[in-house]
């Protein structure tokens, strides 16, 4: 648990370091990235209480979709944010979600993190 713990730190610490630069913003303090870790600490913290296996991380396909659409604007994305809430109470919506084939989404799990992770190197 505290491997996958501290794996999940430092992904989510490279994930806020990517979503700054992508969306052409003022580079983040450091006190704001330790407030967002320590944040992500209580999250991973509760999430041990109630039995998860892993950690708690940042979600790096939402950066890679920020890193290709260029849409970093706060409203675009608390509008994203409310749809994702939404849709997510409701069952038939999550269920069109879960029919999306897991070999496409791991396929593209997989080509969002390498994009974000090939600029992050840049």
């Amino acid at each position: 648990m505290m491997a996958a713990s501290f794996a999940s730190c430092v992904e989510s610490t490279g994930a806020m370091v990517a979503a700054s630069r992508l969306s052409s913003s003022t580079f983040v303090p450091p006190s704001v990235f330790s407030r967002g870790v320590g944040w992500q600490g209580v999250g991973i913290l509760l999430g041990g209480m109630f039995g998860t296996a892993n950690g708690s991380a940042a979600s790096i396909e939402n950066v890679g979709l920020l890193g290709l659409t260029r849409v970093g604007r706060r409203k675009a994305v608390e509008l994203w944010a409310f749809f994702m809430i939404f849709f997510s109470t409701l069952g038939k919506f999550g269920s069109l979600i879960s029919s999306i084939p897991l070999p496409l989404a791991a396929a593209l799990s997989c080509v969002l993190f390498g994009y974000v992770g090939a600029y992050c190197l840049k």
